[in-house]
């Protein structure tokens, strides 16, 4: 924790990428961060400072072509982000894209906790039993599949499904979640008639638009926490915990760490784009 405060540090970087004075980053400003930082408040109940880092530049990808305000993504810039923090003196991290990318090497060269957020909600999301996501985007479906086997977790699985929602409306649950909702609800029901105890809301945008119903507090006012019984996963709820509870053991001495420097340019990949500015909210 940090010496000048009782609260932790946390940096929150995520995978999509705006230039700060444009329609994209107002919106990531204006829009997902106040309803990300009120969806995790639930959780740190001010025991945290939250800081999200953005980068400038990324590179497109078919995931985002229906977005509007998030055209593109650089998981490469999230270890330049964290690698920011931990020099910064942060207490810990959060990767704030539910396919948790570079999550691994992050962790291998970082000095101070790395959650990731998909990784944190599908631990929880197992420990209730068997278990179902709804992602918003068939490009993830393999993904999320790969992903929950690397955790040993796909005995669990009951299913992951697409969202019925057109992806270039997703975005706006952040404004109105009242389409997202619906949507939701009907995906999981179909993984609950397959027996899933748990749904996981697969996409870091989907997760705080559900918890905190912006736009239809009326009709929800405490955020769609279950469907019909079934809790619906709390997916920054989850990283928060893990995050105030440091859970991840402690990171091998500097000397047996690979410098940051390594870990980008580890093989496999995505190429690293030319730096660009980083602006943090």
């Amino acid at each position: 924790m940090s010496e000048t405060s009782d609260r932790l540090r946390i940096l929150v970087t995520n995978i999509p990428t705006a230039m700060e004075h444009a329609a994209s980053g107002e919106y990531l400003k204006k829009t997902l961060v106040p309803v990300t930082q009120s969806a995790a408040a639930l959780t740190h109940r001010g025991r945290a400072e939250l800081v999200f880092r953005f980068a400038s530049h990324g590179f497109r990808h078919p995931a985002f072509e229906c977005f509007r305000y998030l055209p593109e993504l650089n998981p490469h810039a999230m270890i330049d982000a964290v690698a920011w923090g931990e020099a910064q003196g942060f207490d810990a991290a959060v990767l704030g894209c539910f396919g948790d990318p570079c999550l691994a090497d992050i962790r291998r060269a970082s000095a101070i906790p790395v959650v990731g957020l998909g990784e944190a909600a599908l631990r929880a999301a197992a420990a209730h039993g068997p278990f179902g996501v709804v992602t918003p985007s068939e490009f993830l479906l393999a993904p999320t599949r790969h992903q929950i086997h690397a955790l040993g977790l796909s005995a669990q699985l009951v299913d992951v499904v697409v969202s019925s929602e057109p992806g270039d409306e997703q975005e706006h649950a952040l404004i109105n979640a009242t389409s997202a909702i619906e949507h939701f609800c009907s995906a999981s029901r179909r993984l609950i008639a397959q027996g899933a105890r748990a749904v996981v809301p697969g996409c870091g945008l989907l997760s705080p638009a559900l918890r905190m119903a912006p736009g239809a507090e009326r009709q929800w006012p405490d955020g769609l926490c279950e469907v019909d019984g079934v809790p619906v996963i709390d997916v920054f709820g989850c990283a928060m915990a893990e995050a105030l509870a440091a859970v991840r053991p402690s990171p091998q001495p500097a000397a047996q760490r690979p410098s940051w420097a390594e870990i980008s340019a580890a093989p496999g990949e995505v190429p690293k784009v030319e730096p660009g500015a980083f602006w943090n909210v």
